[in-house]
């Protein structure tokens, strides 16, 4: 017999002090097991992602290396849209294949649900004809009108939730509406079509353009929620899903319709490769944006800075200097995006709140 055995027996009560104290021990460590939880999964997180306000730095720099992409589009003005994205969709492919190869991230991983893969192909396609739909206003208006017309996707979003998700709509949700569609309206100017020529900026078709823009980006208002969802993914796996319906739509459009695919010069090889490398930076940021940072401010920072450098390279790349009337609808615009990521993150935050008093109630109830 050791000598704690030999005490137990001299002294009975410390058998049941030391079963108390183990006991306590126990009930410390449960207690102290969420913290410990807590602050591992704090130190798994990356240094840059603890960073305030980094999702949102990641925004205003995609939305530059945006425009530098708009720039090229708007260079090679002679190409077809596209057939223009058709070259750029195979050298992000050529691009991300082999980063994906290296780190075993497919572009439909395995083990994925169907309504994910269908989601993922949906979003392809949807992102598809915004792309082209894009490329093709740009070489028909202005920079910085083009912007503005992109803007005007939450007034879509407002009016899908009204109709599919029966969501309530309030007194700000009207006015943010009246604010965009009059400021893009009074942008475009579309009662006053004979001022529209090449000095401004406006092509012959830039009527078609504008109407094809607003319902592409209709139907891209859904891209930003699919991308929540999908937020378990990599990038690489949803940027190599996307290019993999991109070439087969664009191929599958060259060869019905007869696109010429003609050979480019060395400047336009240059261009095209620049736009390549551009376009899988802005949405390979867009995805980590999102992952990191609220949708609502991500969008708010990402309308008003895309219309802020659309603007500025308008007039200092292309001299193409806006009037008076086009700068009010800027206002118009500008007063309706930030009432509407104003509401949102009022909402989000007070959504925050009221999870935490529950928790709190729940934790030390009366």
């Amino acid at each position: 017999m050791n000598f704690k055995g030999k005490l137990a027996q001299l002294y009975p009560g410390m058998k049941d002090v030391e079963e108390d104290t183990e006991a306590t021990k126990k009930i410390k460590e449960s207690d102290s097991a969420p913290e410990q939880i807590q602050e591992k999964s704090e130190k798994n997180v990356s240094f840059w992602k603890r960073i305030a306000g980094v999702g949102l730095l990641i925004t205003v720099f995609k939305c530059c290396i945006k425009g530098l992409t708009d720039t090229i589009v708007i260079s090679v003005r002679d190409m077809n849209p596209i057939v223009l994205l058709f070259f750029r969709s195979i050298i992000i492919f050529s691009l991300i294949i082999p980063m994906g190869l290296a780190k075993d991230h497919p572009p439909f991983p395995t083990g994925q649900s169907l309504q994910d893969r269908l989601l993922l192909v949906f979003r392809s396609i949807i992102g598809l004809l915004q792309v082209i739909a894009n490329f093709y206003a740009l070489q028909q208006m202005p920079l910085g009108v083009v912007k503005m017309i992109i803007s005007t996707k939450p007034v879509f979003t407002i009016i899908f939730a009204r109709v599919f998700l029966k969501e309530k709509s309030d007194f700000l949700d009207g006015i943010s509406i009246l604010l965009l569609m009059g400021g893009v309206v009074t942008v475009i100017q579309p009662w006053d079509l004979q001022s529209a020529d090449s000095d401004s900026g406006y092509s012959e078709h830039f009527l078609l353009a504008t109407v094809l823009l607003f319902l592409s980006t209709g139907m891209a208002s859904n891209i930003g929620i699919i991308l929540r969802k999908l937020r378990g993914m990599s990038v690489l796996s949803l940027n190599s899903s996307r290019e993999t319906i991109y070439i087969m739509m664009t191929f599958f459009a060259i060869f019905s319709f007869g696109f010429e695919l003609f050979m480019p010069t060395w400047k336009e090889r240059l261009m095209i490769l620049s736009l390549g490398v551009c376009g899988l930076l802005t949405s390979s940021l867009n995805i980590i944006a999102l992952k990191v940072e609220e949708a609502s401010k991500v969008a708010l920072v990402d309308r008003c800075s895309s219309i802020i450098i659309g603007f500025l390279i308008q007039i200092l790349v292309f001299n193409e200097l806006p009037s008076n009337i086009t700068w009010i609808g800027v206002g118009l615009v500008m007063c309706a995006i930030l009432i509407i990521g104003g509401k949102k993150i009022w909402k989000s935050k007070s959504k925050s709140k009221q999870k935490k008093k529950v928790s709190n109630e729940g934790e030390n109830p009366a």
